[in-house]
């Protein structure tokens, strides 16, 4: 019973971020992702330990007062939860570039963040995107997995393009997502670019690496990756 107990209590706790979520909220990403899954790649706002966990090297920029103001980029900006996170931990120097290519996403960005006038919301594909000049963090919470070996090749080769040096880049994957890819495996179901794409992010990690995280406390449970290209 005790045993019990605790997992009702978690799961309560679980939730709970969700109730004291913004319901349209819920209802959109849940609704895009029906729609367009492998471009929305969520079924769920991300909960505001995922936030937290992603902004950790943009907020510690932040409380160094002295330094210049920095560039930041957000790849994916979906509905606006992670965007928010970041923007409230921005210095008046600094400034927040956030990249989605859903026009409906971009509609409710550029609402949700207007009053953030460090914060510009772009609507096209990161891969288009070309800023003069470059970043010194990289949040992304694309979906990788599902949008194909080239578009994950093709997009870390960009982000290092537009990364500042000693840039951290901070990237997300479900776990979910391997249990999925076994089961596909097992019922010889021919699923080669996913397999392809998890390996090239698996190699990345290796390479880049600096930190890593698993948050439970999201629907589902989330890893977060940081990433510096100046590690060899």
């Amino acid at each position: 019973m005790n045993y019990y107990n605790k997992i009702m209590t978690f799961v309560f706790l679980l939730l709970g971020q969700y109730v004291l979520a913004d319901v349209s909220e819920m209802f959109t990403v849940f609704s895009m992702y029906l729609k367009k899954p492998c471009e929305v790649g969520e079924i769920a706002p991300m909960s505001h330990a995922v936030g937290k966990e992603l902004v950790k090297y943009v907020r510690s920029y932040s409380l160094n007062e002295t330094s210049k103001g920095k560039h930041y980029l957000e790849a994916g900006g979906g509905c606006g939860a992670i965007s928010i996170a970041i923007a409230q931990t921005l210095r008046p120097c600094d400034h927040l570039d956030v990249i989605e290519i859903n026009p409906h996403m971009c509609r409710i960005l550029t609402e949700r963040l207007k009053s953030y006038k460090n914060v510009s919301v772009h609507c096209c594909s990161i891969l288009d995107w070309a800023p003069a000049y470059q970043y010194d963090a990289i949040i992304s919470t694309l979906p990788f997995l599902s949008l194909g070996i080239d578009f994950a090749k093709d997009t870390m080769c960009h982000f290092k393009t537009v990364a500042a040096h000693n840039c951290i880049v901070s990237c997300v994957e479900y776990p979910i997502a391997v249990v999925f890819r076994n089961v596909v495996c097992n019922l010889r179901i021919k699923d080669t670019g996913f397999t392809e794409v998890q390996r090239y992010m698996a190699e990345l990690r290796k390479q880049y690496l600096i930190e890593s995280a698993t948050i439970y406390y999201n629907v589902p449970p989330i890893n977060v990756y940081h990433l510096s290209f100046d590690v060899r």
